[in-house]
């Protein structure tokens, strides 16, 4: 006679299968009936996930990027593909720390705290709206289509960036790109996005 162990342990797997499974539908069902607002700049919170590449005139990195935003917090992070985190930035209260190399650094503007620390150039409060396919105002030479921007280019004191959108997706009610690549004076960066999440 099979231990008891043995004979219940199939039946147990079995259940929390389909206990997960009913879990991840109602959770499926439950993002698919939330009424988001018709502008996204008004949610409360969105996270994009997917791939990146940036290349400048010393060296490449490519990985994944994950970037969260809610009311509270902005949150950003490289990962190389082995799994190696490589930069974690979070901004709350007007103050951006970065994690890098072992290390923690804090300033009021996380660009600014991005390049002095890792030598990499993103315009990452710019980028926070580009990712979403808005516009901060300060753009110039903006193509369009019928329903989305094209490219268009920025120019600062900083640096000249020239930003292209090659794909762009329907995610629940928005069109959102999926693939972005910014080129600078030494800097050019892509990505290449896997996943959109809201909340209201």
């Amino acid at each position: 006679m099979k231990p008891l162990k043995n004979i219940f342990q199939p039946i147990l797997v079995a259940l929390l299968a389909v206990f997960l499974s009913s879990c991840s539908l109602l959770q499926t069902q439950s993002n698919a009936n939330l009424k988001l607002p018709a502008d996204i700049n008004k949610l409360k919170s969105w996270t994009v996930r997917g791939k990146v590449l940036i290349k400048t005139d010393t060296e490449n990195v490519s990985g994944y990027f994950y970037w969260h935003k809610d009311l509270e917090t902005n949150q950003f992070s490289l990962n190389a593909f082995i799994g190696i985190n490589i930069l974690s930035l979070t901004t709350e209260n007007g103050i951006s720390t970065l994690e890098f190399g072992g290390s923690v650094y804090q300033d009021t503007n996380p660009t600014r705290l991005i390049q002095t620390v890792t030598g990499l150039d993103l315009p990452i409060e710019n980028l926070e709206f580009w990712v979403r396919g808005q516009l901060t105002g300060t753009e110039k030479h903006i193509v369009r289509n019928s329903t989305n921007i094209k490219q268009f280019i920025q120019i600062n004191k900083q640096q000249k960036w020239q930003v292209k959108y090659s794909k762009y997706q329907k995610q629940n009610i928005y069109h959102l790109p999926m693939a972005i690549s910014l080129t600078g004076k030494n800097t050019k960066l892509k990505l290449s996005v896997s996943s959109w999440e809201f909340l209201l």
